[in-house]
């Protein structure tokens, strides 16, 4: 029975690495737990009331940590659990006999973990003595891994909120001077379409790195990206027009791809879309899931 324990928790233990190696290492894609528990926050958040949203990106972030170090953790002490007490030396100040239980065994894989390391519980067992320190490396790991990971996550919202944000003024000064992109000289519209194109594509290269900054929702509409990229595919069909010299159409149909790749990363994996959906379906889609009004186009329509 003891190695029935043993073998739980070493499934458990490899559960969460090969989790955290798919999500913090991998960098197209995150672990399929890390995607499960991000979802369940989402739409847990989704009916609350629409200031809990706000807060689904970070509460999908904890649960996850969380998550790990729960398995690491658990794992550890089903491993030490069946050993205890004979393969382990007591503090004179314990009872070997009062601390065989799941509990003590959870403290000590805990303290491990958190690269603690009291010393009141020591394994003499020559394995058992290389797993303590192998805890710690990971619980030292995660904790530096995942300062690394809110940092990055942090930094790719920073990047969608301030195209978002430079995208809004471009549209209130293109409604309140009465403008239209396509009236400007050709090397402007091209100088804007190329900066555009080149921010949209980081965008949408993070996204499928950072797949769960998708949950992090911004409350104010000027900075969110999923109200923004409305208003460019509206911004690309104007500048497609074949009135429009080459160059404009040129890279107003790769501001135009730049969206669609956007679009092939939220369909199926974030947005519900028919089948056949066009890039504008996926992109109402996503300004729909993170309840967002569909009407922030360049005319108001």
């Amino acid at each position: 029975m003891e190695w029935v324990a043993v073998a739980a928790g070493a499934v458990l233990m490899a559960i969460a690495i090969f989790d955290i190696f798919e999500t913090l290492l991998n960098p197209e894609d995150q672990g399929r737990m890390t995607n499960h528990i991000s979802w369940i926050v989402w739409r847990t958040c989704k009916l609350l009331p629409i200031q809990i949203m706000n807060y689904a990106g970070p509460l999908a972030y904890v649960s996850v940590l969380f998550t790990w170090a729960l398995l690491l953790i658990t794992g550890g002490a089903l491993v030490y659990w069946p050993f205890m007490p004979d393969s382990f030396a007591y503090d004179s100040g314990l009872d070997p006999e009062h601390r065989t239980g799941f509990m003590t065994a959870f403290y000590l894989s805990f303290v491990s973990f958190a690269t603690l390391g009291y010393g009141d519980i020591t394994p003499t067992a020559t394995w058992l003595r290389i797993l303590g320190p192998l805890q710690t490396l990971i619980g030292f790991f995660l904790l530096s891994a995942a300062i690394t990971w809110i940092l990055a996550i942090y930094q790719d919202i920073e990047t969608r909120r301030t195209l978002a944000h430079e995208t809004t003024l471009l549209k209130q000064a293109l409604d309140q001077g009465d403008h239209r992109l396509s009236g400007l000289p050709s090397h402007s519209i091209e100088q804007l379409l190329d900066e555009l194109t080149t921010r949209f594509v980081s965008v949408s290269g993070s996204l499928n790195q950072f797949p769960i900054t998708y949950f992090f929702r911004i409350s104010d509409e000027r900075q969110s990206i999923a109200v923004m990229a409305l208003f460019l595919s509206d911004i690309t069909e104007e500048l497609s027009h074949e009135d429009l010299p080459a160059e404009v159409r040129l890279r107003a149909r790769m501001l135009a791809g730049a969206l669609d790749h956007f679009a092939e990363a939220l369909q199926g994996r974030f947005v519900d879309a028919r089948p056949g959906a066009t890039t504008r379906d996926v992109l109402e889609a996503y300004a729909a899931d993170h309840q967002r009004a569909i009407t922030q186009t360049r005319n108001g329509e």
